[in-house]
C-alpha cells in the first residue's frame, strides 16, 4: 500500500516505486477522503476510483531511488467536496526551514503493520550536509543524494513503510485568510523507522515542468497561464476606442471547474434591460493587516444622454451616479461588462469589454459592445481549431 496526493480532479501524485507489480498486477484503484479504513463512519465521504494509468518519471529506475515520482491518472474525475479537494504544489526552489507535516497509513513502528487510521506528524527540514553524512552513497543512491531530494526528521516522528508516495507539506494562507495545504515533497525512502530516523523526499519543485507537461494542466498558485498570442481586432487604431477588442490565445487549455467556467456572449437586443453589471475591484484590509482586492459586480443604469455625441453604437456608455470614496475602487481595463438579463440566468452573459475609465469607478463608464464583433471572434476561434486539429478527408 502507498499514499498519494490529489493535485487535480483527474490526477494523484505519488512515488514512482509504488508502481511496482505485486502478485503480477499493478495498483488498480485509489481511495480518497477515507481517514479510517476499519470503520464505516466516514465512508459517505470516501471515494474509490479506478486507475486509468500510472505515469512514472522517465528517468526513474526501480533499482535506484532517484526521480521517485509518478502521476496516477484516474478513470473519472473525483467530485470535489469538503473531504476531497486538490492540494497546491510548492513551486519554489527551496524547501522552507519550518515544521513540515507528514501523513499516511504506514507502520507505526518497524514491521508493526499498517495503521488503519490516517496518521500525521511534524518533521523538520534537515541540513543537506548532515543528511548526506547520514545517508552515504549505496546501491540505491550510488551518486549520493541529488538536489531534487531533501531530508527531514524528528526525535520521535517519521514516515515509515506504507507511507511511500504520501505528501510532506506546509500550510499557507491566501489573501482571504483561507488556509491551503501545499505539497513540497513526496515520501520516497529513509533510514529504519526508529526514534530520530531520517526520511528522504522527492522535491516537488524540481518536477513541476514534467507534471504540467504530462497533465497539460497549470499548477500556478494563481491559476495563471502563459499567453501564446494576442489577436487584436484588424480595424483597431491605438487611441481610438472603436473596435477596442482583442483575443488571447493561451498556451494551455484551462479545464472548467466549480470556480472557472466560460462565459456566454450576449447576441440579443439588451436595450430592454435597464442595467449593465460592471466588475469593480475594491481595496480591502484583511484581519491580518495585509492589503487585498475584492472583486464584485454592481449594476449601473444604461445611459445615453450623459454620453458624448461621438460614442458609437458599437460602444457601451453608462453613468455611475453613486459618489464613491476616491482610490478605493477601480475597473480593470479589458474586464467584463455583464448583461443584466430579466429574468436572471444562472450563466453570465458578456455584453461588453471595459475600456479605459478616466474617472475610476465614478462618473461615466465606457466599453466595447461584444455583439458587433461576434462573427470576428468566431472566425478567429474556428481558424485556431482548424490549425490545431488534423482532419482526414477523401
Amino acid at each position: 500500500m502507498c499514499g498519494g496526493t490529489l493535485i487535480h480532479p483527474k490526477y494523484v501524485l505519488t512515488a514512482a516505486h509504488c508502481a511496482v507489480s505485486v502478485g503480477g498486477s499493478l495498483p488498480s484503484a485509489v481511495r480518497l477522503g477515507d481517514t479510517d479504513l476499519n470503520s464505516a463512519h466516514d465512508d459517505h465521504l470516501a471515494q474509490q476510483i479506478n486507475i486509468r494509468k500510472i505515469i512514472r518519471h522517465p528517468l526513474h529506475r526501480f533499482a535506484r531511488s532517484y526521480h521517485d515520482i509518478a502521476l496516477i491518472e484516474l478513470e473519472t474525475e473525483a467530485p470535489l467536496s469538503a473531504a476531497v479537494f486538490p492540494a497546491c504544489l510548492w513551486r519554489e526552489d527551496f524547501v522552507p526551514n519550518e515544521p513540515l507535516r507528514i501523513t499516511g497509513f504506514g507502520e507505526l513502528e518497524e514491521a508493526g503493520g499498517h495503521s488503519p487510521t490516517l496518521q500525521q506528524g511534524q518533521v523538520q527540514l534537515m541540513d543537506e550536509v548532515v543528511c548526506r553524512t547520514k545517508l552515504r552513497a549505496n546501491r540505491k543512491i550510488p551518486d549520493g543524494l541529488l538536489d531534487s531530494q531533501f531530508c527531514a526528521s524528528h526525535e520521535t516522528m517519521d514516515t515509515c513503510q506504507g507511507d511511500s508516495g504520501g505528501p510532506i507539506e506546509l500550510r499557507r494562507v491566501d489573501l482571504y485568510d483561507q488556509e491551503h495545504p501545499v505539497v513540497v515533497g513526496v515520501t520516497s525512502f529513509g533510514t529504519p523507522c526508529t526514534n530520530g530516523s531520517t526520511g528522504v523526499y522527492t522535491k516537488i519543485s524540481s518536477y513541476i515542468d514534467w507534471i504540467e507537461d504530462e497533465t497539460k494542466e497549470n499548477f500556478s498558485y494563481l491559476n495563471s497561464v502563459q499567453v501564446d498570442e494576442v489577436i487584436v481586432h484588424p480595424r483597431y487604431e491605438p487611441g481610438n476606442p472603436t473596435n477596442d477588442i482583442a483575443l488571447l490565445k493561451l498556451s494551455m487549455y484551462l479545464k472548467p471547474n466549480s470556480t472557472l467556467k466560460p462565459i456566454c456572449l450576449e447576441d440579443t437586443d439588451t436595450s430592454q434591460y435597464p442595467t449593465y453589471s460592471f466588475v469593480f475591484r475594491s481595496k480591502l484590509q484583511s484581519n491580518i493587516g495585509n492589503l487585498r482586492y475584492s472583486y464584485h459586480t454592481k449594476g449601473v443604469r444604461r445611459s445615453f444622454e450623459s454620453c458624448d455625441d461621438n460614442v458609437e453604437e458599437s460602444q457601451i456608455c453608462a453613468n455611475n451616479s453613486l459618489t464613491i470614496l476616491p482610490g478605493i475602487c477601480q475597473i480593470d481595463t479589458g474586464g467584463p461588462i455583464l448583461s443584466e438579463r430579466i429574468p436572471q440566468t444562472a450563466i453570465p452573459y458578456l455584453e461588453g469589454i471595459s475600456g479605459i475609465q478616466k474617472e475610476g469607478c465614478g462618473g461615466k463608464l465606457l466599453g466595447t459592445n461584444i455583439e458587433p464583433h461576434i462573427k470576428w471572434i468566431e472566425s478567429v476561434i474556428l481558424k485556431m481549431q482548424l490549425e490545431d486539429v488534423l482532419i482526414f478527408t477523401n
